[in-house]
């Protein structure tokens, strides 16, 4: 192979492998391209995913959040249906009792003596009854399921107690 035939070779292997350079880049450029927008399209379905959750635990937590009100709500209707029924026990209760202190000063000898030791329990069941209300008024609304078996038992006990004592005097 002559010189020129030499040079001419290198000039085609050179130009050969020029246009496959150029060739290339253009298949590289192309592929960053393509690759870059399908990263885009990644992020923005990403974006779009956690503003769709960021969405639904903020419904979800304003649901939790009315659906604790409500309960609250309820808990607290609850307490203070109790307490108006034993304050409207309580205070029929106190009527009775005032009834049969005006009775024992008009009445005299054993009928007096029993009167009046009934009266003395009476009276402690009354002060008992009269803490157990301040108390259920006390109790915090969160407390309220808890104390609230303890307290009906404990309101039922002071009322059957008190109103064993006034059966033998109510007519």
């Amino acid at each position: 192979m002559s010189n020129e035939e030499f040079k001419n070779a290198t000039e085609e292997i050179k130009s050969g492998l020029e246009k496959a350079a150029h060739a290339a880049q253009e298949e590289i450029s192309k592929a960053m391209s393509n690759f870059s927008s399908a990263l885009d399209e990644y992020r923005n379905e990403v974006a779009k995913r956690a503003e769709e959750a960021k969405k639904n635990a903020q419904e979800a937590g304003e649901a939790v959040k009315d659906k604790a009100a409500d309960a609250g709500e309820a808990v607290q209707t609850e307490k203070e249906a109790f307490q108006a029924k034993a304050k409207a026990e309580y205070e029929k209760l106190t009527e009775e009792v005032k009834v049969l202190h005006e009775e024992a000063k008009t009445v005299s000898g054993d009928q007096k003596a029993q009167l009046d030791a009934n009266l003395e329990k009476l009276d402690l069941f009354m002060d008992e009854a009269k803490l157990r209300l301040r108390e259920f008024a006390v109790d915090s609304t969160h407390a309220w399921d808890d104390v609230k078996v303890e307290a009906s038992k404990s309101w039922d006990a002071l009322k059957l107690g008190i109103d064993k004592i006034l059966s033998n005097y109510r007519k």
